[in-house]
This record gives structure tokens, C-alpha cells and sequence, in this order.
């Protein structure tokens, strides 16, 4: 269901286009999937937009949701 999304803002990212906002999404379209992979596109989103305080609470949101059903990832970067 998400996956022509995903691949859609992963082709942005790469041409280089609207790269920040393909991340954002990317991240959202991973925690609808329930993927812990969500954390790493916010987390990068986070990066290029640091003071965006919407990505600030779906990075947030996206650890507790995982961390809460138990599928935070262990190799994901600043897990708490």
C-alpha cells in the first residue's frame, strides 16, 4: 500500500528534489507500516531542518510508538 509512496520520495531524494519533506514523509510512511526504519528518515529530515519542531515530535512520537510495541531497533541512532 505504501510502497509507490516510498518509492516516489525516495526518487525525489535521490534527483535531488524537495529533499527534507521527502524524508519527513518517507519517516511517516514507515511508521504507518509499523517499520522502526521511520526513526532514521526523521532523524535525517531532523538534520537538514533542525529547528522544525513538527519532526522534533514525530521523531519523538515514532520512538515511543516503537519503543512502546517493542519494535525500536537497536542499531537506530540517539535510541533512549
Amino acid at each position: 500500500m505504501f510502497r509507490p509512496a516510498i518509492d516516489d520520495y525516495l526518487k525525489s531524494i535521490e534527483l535531488g528534489y524537495n529533499v527534507q519533506q521527502s524524508y519527513s514523509n518517507l519517516g511517516l510512511s514507515y511508521v504507518f507500516k509499523n517499520d522502526s526504519i521511520a526513526a532514521v528518515y526523521f532523524e535525517k529530515s531532523l538534520k537538514l531542518k533542525p529547528d522544525n519542531p513538527d519532526i522534533s515530535n514525530l521523531l519523538r512520537y515514532c520512538r515511543t510508538r516503537l519503543k512502546k510495541d517493542n519494535r525500536l531497533r537497536r542499531d537506530l541512532p540517539n535510541n533512549e
